[in-house]
């Protein structure tokens, strides 16, 4: 099957959308079907795309954003006509599946759009695009869906369940798993880790709350917190302002190849996400990634996390708001050996399921049933 992919966020930018974008690509080839890329240039593309076996292109220029879709659109219709899909996967509604709406009626190539959940609610008080946002859904031969939750946000726009399919997030398993160096351990240390982008919504100040009181129990703990963003001044006066910057670790940007070591040389991963307004966790691939290391997750039970992480069994999922039920999860997980190395192992058996071709796979079955 001939498949072109449209993707705003791609690889090798580093993100959640990004992450998926690329692999949807590569899992596609690798399952046997021809496939093209369209999307926007980023630093160190060109050297990214020499590498991968399916062609890409890179297009747009312009930050501006009417004019951005309409030269999207164009060039997504200039390349359905040189390459002629079977489907177009758009893998954020935004501008990419509005351009595969907008070409459906050219060539009649069917569509469908990926939805990871923040960017429903972004929309909520914005009528026009609301309205445009359920066309292009209904117009497509079927949406995916990250988790149960964003399937529930597609909803709310008056969409028929049988319209939505529920495919989660994969994990590279060969990137993380059990056997990848741990070049960053610290030996003398208890490491929490976090690696995210630094907003709000991560929870990352919640961990920085309860800090002290763990360290009670475990003077010799250690919380690294990889990422840059907006809310990076306001966690680090945090930290001065509890007085444990001796047990707090800013790591900074974590390039895409120190990731799995860093997850490697941690003890817990830790995130307590939360729904603040209409920003919510869609799904959380980070989650699945810790776990393929043996790693056991301290999540927030909010959005989709909960299709990521089996509680009590991958790690906790704990109430995001809630400063004594992340203390006791940490704690017992730090001070239960035996309950953390079964975690260990299921996380490990968990994760496989979510491998990149497996998800994919499901996302092509689809679309032959569907057709």
């Amino acid at each position: 099957m001939k498949i072109l992919i449209i993707a705003r966020l791609f690889s090798p930018e580093v993100g959640g959308i990004q992450t998926y974008s690329f692999e949807l690509a590569r899992s596609c080839y690798q399952l046997g079907h021809e496939v093209m890329v369209l999307c926007p240039p980023c630093q160190g593309d060109a050297a990214f795309d020499a590498k991968q076996p399916f062609f890409i292109k890179r297009i747009w220029g312009t930050q501006a954003r009417w004019i951005k879709l309409l030269f999207f659109s164009a060039s997504y219709l200039w390349f359905a006509w040189r390459f002629r899909p079977q489907i177009s996967i758009a893998t954020i509604w935004a501008p990419c599946g509005l351009a595969a709406r907008l070409g459906k009626p050219v060539f009649k190539i069917p569509y469908l759009t990926v939805f990871h959940g923040t960017e429903i609610g972004i929309w909520e008080k914005r009528f026009l695009m609301k309205s445009v946002m359920r066309h292009t859904i209904l117009e497509s031969r079927f949406v995916i869906a990250n988790s149960r939750f964003t399937a529930n946000q597609i909803k709310l726009l008056d969409i028929p369940e049988s319209h939505i399919q529920v495919v989660p997030c994969g994990v590279d398993t060969e990137r993380f798993h059990p056997d990848v160096p741990a070049r960053f351990q610290n030996s003398e240390k208890k490491v929490l880790l976090v690696i995210a982008a630094l907003i709000p919504r991560k929870g990352i100040d919640m961990v920085l709350k309860v800090l002290p009181r763990i360290r009670n129990h475990y003077p010799g703990i250690l919380f690294r917190i990889g990422g840059k963003g907006p809310d990076l001044s306001r966690l680090q006066k945090l930290a001065e302002d509890l007085q444990i910057e001796d047990c707090v670790e800013f790591l900074g940007f974590v390039p895409e190849d120190q990731i799995p070591s860093h997850f490697a040389s941690c003890d817990i991963f830790i995130m307590p996400s939360r729904q603040i307004g209409n920003d919510f966790e869609g799904f959380g691939i980070v989650f699945l990634e810790a776990n393929a290391c043996g790693k056991p997750v301290i999540a927030g039970n909010s959005g989709g996390i909960p299709d990521a992480v089996e509680n009590e069994k991958t790690g906790f999922l704990v109430d995001p708001c809630n400063e004594e039920a992340l203390i006791e999860a940490t704690l017992l997980l730090l001070q239960n050996q035996a309950m953390y190395q079964k975690m260990s192992r299921d996380s490990v058996i968990h994760s496989q399921q979510f491998k990149w071709k497996t998800i994919t796979q499901r996302i092509l079955n689809t679309i032959e049933t569907e057709s």
